[in-house]
């Protein structure tokens, strides 16, 4: 009995302690362990409910997760696989990519991610076509290669394209497209993926050839091609980022 008390009381502790300094712990392990499902009280900041996982440096899998949990009454949300501002002012194009092919688990989260992308009046205008078939991947290497007037593979590599089409009918394609694109590449860097948005899709699938393709994967209308995320896993880091010009902010106060 008083082995189990001394259990729970060194718990508490745990807990406790954890409360206080919650952020401390988190951005020290931000680089093995990513923070999910993570509350706290907003009256005092109390630890309430936490999960870690414990990410492999190679696939992003995790293999191990943690979760302590407790309901609180006043809470809010504040981070996921990775914080959306880390995402956002870390993610590089990578144009070097491994021949692995990543999971189909990772690859799901990217393609979930590219679902919720803002769209005009939410109408979900977009379609993304998840290519892994390498002869497919290949095919649409060549016909891209062909536009850009290169004999080198414009995809760098990589072994997934994502081909993101926007109908045109909807007076917003052009955005919705881009957003989704957008959602994509950071996806697959919160991952721990590479990606790169490869253009020349608008004179791929307006192409016979492309039109073709389109058929054959079922889809009709009148779609246009906006782009292609490739992604994989980074054979090569990316180049340091520039810096940001200076007057790429204007204030109208």
């Amino acid at each position: 009995m008083l082995l189990g008390f001394g259990i729970f009381f060194a718990i508490y502790l745990l807990l406790r302690l954890f409360g206080r300094w919650e952020k401390l712990f988190a951005q020290f392990f931000r680089s093995s362990f990513r923070l999910l499902n993570y509350h706290f009280s907003s009256r005092n900041r109390t630890f309430v409910a936490t999960t870690f996982r414990w990410v492999s440096p190679k696939d992003g899998i995790p293999f191990l997760k943690i979760h302590l949990p407790r309901r609180p009454s006043h809470y809010y949300h504040i981070n996921t696989h990775m914080e959306a501002l880390e995402a956002l002012l870390t993610r590089r194009s990578c144009k070097s990519y491994r021949p692995e092919m990543p999971s189909e688990e990772v690859l799901n989260k990217i393609l979930a991610a590219g679902t919720f992308a803002p769209t005009g009046r939410g109408a979900q205008a977009p379609i993304i076509v998840a290519v892994t078939n390498k002869e497919v991947r290949d095919q649409l290497s060549q016909m891209n290669a062909e536009i850009l007037g290169t004999k080198a593979d414009p995809f760098y590599g990589a072994p997934v394209v994502l081909v993101v089409l926007a109908d045109r009918t909807k007076h917003t394609y052009i955005y919705d497209g881009s957003s989704v694109m957008e959602n994509l590449q950071l996806a697959a860097h919160a991952l721990g993926l590479g990606s790169c948005w490869i253009h020349r899709a608008k004179q791929e699938f307006d192409s016979e050839a492309g039109k073709a393709l389109l058929k054959s994967w079922g889809i009709e209308g009148d779609y246009e091609g906006i782009g292609h995320c490739i992604v994989g896993y980074p054979d090569k880091l990316p180049t340091a980022e520039k810096p940001r010009k200076a007057d790429y902010i204007r204030y109208v106060r």
